[in-house]
């Protein structure tokens, strides 16, 4: 149910322009980013590689996961974020079947 309020909420308040603009900042700091790798002196080919590979495969989420504008889901999705999986929401040394259960 979350992610139906925070649909609505996004088609009525959420300013799309500051979406694009965040976006336009990201890739220029990618961009920049790159660009300082392949020009360094201290970082090995291999190195250099991995970090450029590393910044090409981010994922960006901006206001919102991109998904959520798309009315025709055709994956299911579930997220757990580190902030869940802790106590009192999760207890990591508990029997499973108390982990089960909702707050």
């Amino acid at each position: 149910m979350d992610f139906a309020v925070a649909k609505l909420y996004i088609e009525k308040y959420f300013d799309e322009s500051a979406r694009n603009q965040s976006m336009e900042i990201i890739v220029n700091v990618r961009n920049a980013f790159i660009d300082m790798v392949q020009q360094s002196s201290w970082m090995d080919p291999i190195s250099k590689s991995k970090a450029i590979e590393k910044a090409h495969t981010m994922i960006e989420e901006i206001g919102y996961p991109d998904y959520l504008g798309n009315d025709n889901l055709t994956k299911l999705f579930i997220a757990f974020t580190a902030g869940i999986l802790q106590m009192p929401a999760y207890y990591k040394d508990a029997p499973k079947y108390l982990n089960y259960g909702g707050e």
